[in-house]
């Protein structure tokens, strides 16, 4: 998934979904410069009578009045309440019923998503992770029709912070790291058995060890023999695909 961070002023910028967190007390979107997305904003909450309960979600299109097609509300609670895992669960759930739905491009208002416990590194990295597993999918296998449907490829962090840019940019890396890695790991455990065989993984974890400087050794069932891993070599009597035991240090 494409990531990049942007500061400023939202009005004139263009995104499938903008993503807002609306806490119970009315904090959230309003917490955005003076303009167009605001007056929308505030003029659909009065509207629709949402009260930012924990779990709530509602989108709205925008129909032209902004750049932006569509607008994505999500009720965080009370704010004493709201914490890291909170913030993760209303944006990965976000994302997974957006992810597939037409949208490709999600951008996240941080603002909107920030508390007085949170500072804005937490907020951004947070953000990334809670998207990217929501969008997780083990797509190794599926019909090519369901592949060619649409699916969340940019996730846009939108600031107003200029003076935090630097740490959220960081923190936002970080997060898409972690994310990435998890995904990985993710699809060597959905694998089916029959794929991804022991010397498959081994292969794989060879690669993946390289590319970032990791020490690897792989035992063969000679070696294994050797060191006398009877639990191992049980296991694999009862498979035609010869063990493996990976060591990455």
């Amino acid at each position: 998934m494409q990531l990049e961070c942007v500061f400023g002023d939202l009005d004139g910028r263009a995104f499938d979904v903008l993503l807002l967190g609306l806490f119970k007390n009315g904090k959230g979107p309003l917490n955005i410069p003076d303009g167009p997305l605001k007056e929308f904003c505030r003029t659909f909450l009065q509207s629709q009578k949402f009260s930012g309960d924990w779990g709530e979600r509602q989108e709205v299109h925008t129909l032209g009045q902004l750049p932006t097609a569509r607008l994505c509300f999500v009720g965080l609670g009370e704010e004493e309440n709201y914490d890291v895992r909170r913030l993760w669960q209303a944006v990965s759930g976000a994302a997974r019923l957006l992810n597939g739905a037409g949208v490709s491009h999600l951008a996240v208002a941080l603002e909107s998503f920030h508390a007085s416990e949170l500072p804005s590194d937490v907020v951004a990295r947070t953000v990334v992770e809670g998207v990217h597993f929501g969008a997780y999918e083990y797509t190794k296998f599926k019909q090519k029709e369901k592949e060619t449907a649409a699916r969340l490829g940019k996730l846009t962090l939108a600031g107003q912070a200029q003076k935090e840019r630097q740490r959220i940019e960081q923190a936002a890396q970080m997060g898409r790291i972690a994310a990435e890695s998890v995904s990985f790991a993710r699809d060597l455990q959905n694998h089916p058995g029959n794929f991804l065989t022991p010397t498959r993984l081994a292969e794989i974890a060879v690669q993946a060890a390289n590319e970032v400087g990791i020490q690897v050794k792989v035992l063969e069932q000679p070696e294994i023999e050797t060191e006398k891993m009877g639990a191992l070599l049980g296991v694999a009597r009862g498979s035609q695909e010869p063990p493996r035991f990976i060591i990455l240090e």
